[in-house]
């Protein structure tokens, strides 16, 4: 039974999605990561360096970069190759071209906004095809009011191209587990490979399919065959379709390299190449790595050098921020906090009935393609991942999360929990209000969101800091407050990768981190701006820089963030 008016809702709630976007993009300035992959994909166009992006591979850097490329935006000759560059080139191709700043970082947004309405409307199909369309649009809406889609689908960053990829991969492996066949399994390689040249991440991908191979065998379940796999079994048919998986996704991402080969680490650059002990130029051992590292000609040498700079990264030490205090390694339950405080609340209420739901009816095989997913991000970033800066590092789980609780929606099916008067629509009504409204008080800043559990978002900052909380996204803000107060110049400790200059913000720099605005914290007095994050250190080499400040009320807190400080 088809569900009356469901294309006008289905339009109504992306038109929901797209406006809060468009709002979000146009009000909140560059976050701490965007101005480099603007710059990196503009790069790529321009002479297919990939020296200049260092750490993940170029798809999502070329959509950043497309726009502003095809506006006619080029970077100096002399910063388009090489390994190492000043920040300062990204700052000027965004804030001193011929078109203005703000809409120069639209430009650079809008792929985003494209991929995140696309992810919404894949939830949709996916949901329908799964729970019915009650559930669909129920998971569709979770989508278009959710902060944390709203916060990192508006920025030209990799967070939420990557969960789209991901996503749309997943749902056309399933498609291919429902209708094997050449073509599907196709472009089920085509996504994967999208889905790797986005991010590291994507390359869990395997893993999840392995698991649910796994899974299928376990269960005694039919294995998708097609081709010449129909008459293998087993270990060897797994390996043939891993194989053939890797062949695909692998050709998709040599092309985001535009085919490009060399050595790994290239003179002059391998001070990433281990030269001590087994590995030093006077063993055999040490003159066999060097050589394959920096002199051998291989494909992938550019995606090799992405990884080892994410395991080399990964290594460093970290700095967390939880609850008032600093880690310098991985934090387990990070994500649990994260999800409980800058969720609504009543997704939280939703999610437990899921959860419940389960209970009641089990789990049918194909939603595991779902659970799936949603397990192996969550595990895999909280156990093995000691970088806790912020919940968009498992966005990716987010749309299959989505699609999973519509099943407390699900047409006929006995675990509907709102079917059958279980729970009472009007309880259901309220709940929905009070999530749409959640994120429709929080726009334009959702990245500061926090629940009423967390006191709000001007609470945030208590406990947690850096992409959950300030990530360089209020300058708009602070500039606005600035003029409308007359304040002529402010002393400012900022957080992010855009000097306040170019915001047009005149004032004098406090400690910032990252070597910026020295390392003197002594108590001061005339106007102060002070990020959240900095005020709570983590990213300061003296934690305690603003540990003077912590006890003092402030004048105003721009976009939840910047804390204004009117000292005599």
């Amino acid at each position: 039974m088809k569900f009356p008016g469901i294309n006008s809702i289905v339009v109504l709630l992306a038109a929901a999605l797209i406006v809060q976007g468009l709002h979000a993009i146009r009000s909140n300035s560059l976050t701490f990561d965007e101005p480099s992959y603007v710059a990196q994909g503009i790069a790529q166009y321009q002479s297919g360096d990939f020296d200049f992006g260092k750490g993940n591979p170029p798809l999502l850097k070329y959509f950043a970069g497309t726009l502003p490329y095809l506006m006619g935006i080029r970077l100096p000759n002399e910063y388009v190759t090489g390994f190492d560059k000043p920040d300062a080139v990204e700052f000027q191709i965004l804030f001193k071209s011929t078109i203005p700043p703000k809409d120069m970082i639209f430009l650079s947004r809008l792929p985003a906004l494209i991929l995140m309405v696309l992810t919404a409307l894949l939830v949709f199909v996916w949901g329908r095809r799964l729970y019915g369309e009650k559930a669909a649009l129920f998971s569709l809406f979770l989508f278009a009011f959710y902060p944390i889609i709203l916060a990192h689908g508006t920025l030209a960053a990799l967070d939420m191209g990557t969960a789209f990829f991901v996503f749309l991969s997943a749902f056309l492996f399933w498609r291919f587990w429902e209708k094997p066949s050449m073509r599907s399994f196709a472009f089920m390689g085509v996504a994967t490979g999208m889905a790797i040249a986005s991010k590291m991440a994507g390359t869990h991908l395997f893993a999840m399919y392995g698991i649910l191979l796994l899974a299928a065998y376990l269960k005694k379940m039919p294995l998708p065959k097609f081709w010449k796999l129909k008459k293998m079994r087993g270990a060897k048919y797994a390996l043939c379709l891993f194989i053939l998986l890797a062949l695909i996704s692998g050709f998709i991402v040599l092309a985001t390299y535009q085919f490009k080969v060399g050595a790994v680490y290239p003179k002059g650059i391998n001070k990433y190449v281990p030269n001590e002990g087994i590995f030093s130029n006077a063993t055999a051992v040490g003159k066999i790595v060097h050589f394959a590292l920096e002199e051998a000609t291989v494909p992938f040498n550019f995606y090799i050098r992405d990884i080892a700079l994410q395991f080399i990264h990964q290594k460093d030490p970290q700095v967390n921020y939880l609850f008032g205090e600093i880690h310098t390694s991985g934090i387990w339950y990070y994500y649990i906090i994260a999800i409980l405080l800058k969720s609504p609340i009543p997704f939280i209420i939703f999610l437990i009935a899921a959860v419940y739901s389960v209970r009641k009816a089990g789990i049918r095989f194909e939603e595991l393609f779902l659970l799936v997913p949603i397990i192996f991000i969550f595990i895999y970033f909280s156990f093995l991942v000691p970088i806790n800066t912020g919940v968009r590092y498992i966005l990716s789980l987010f749309p299959f999360l989505f699609v999973f609780m519509g099943r407390i929606f699900q047409g006929k099916q006995p675990d509907g929990l709102f079917n059958g008067g279980k729970i009472h629509i009007g309880l259901f009504s309220i709940l929905a209000i009070w999530y749409a409204i959640s994120a429709l008080a929080a726009s334009p800043f959702y990245i500061p969101y926090f629940n009423e559990l967390a006191g709000g978002a001007d609470n945030g900052y208590k406990f947690l800091s850096q992409s959950d909380l300030d990530w360089g996204q209020s300058d708009f803000a602070l500039k606005e407050y600035i003029d409308a107060n007359g304040i002529q110049s402010v002393k400012y400790s900022y957080y992010g990768s855009v000097p306040p200059q170019y915001y047009g913000i005149k004032h004098e720099l406090l400690p910032s981190g990252f070597g910026r605005g020295g390392e003197e914290c002594s108590p001061t007095t005339g106007t102060i701006a002070i990020s959240a994050s900095n005020l709570n250190g983590n990213i300061l080499r003296n934690h305690d820089c603003y540990k003077w400040l912590r006890g003092i009320t402030p004048t105003a807190k721009v976009g939840h963030v910047i804390f204004i400080y009117d000292l005599k």
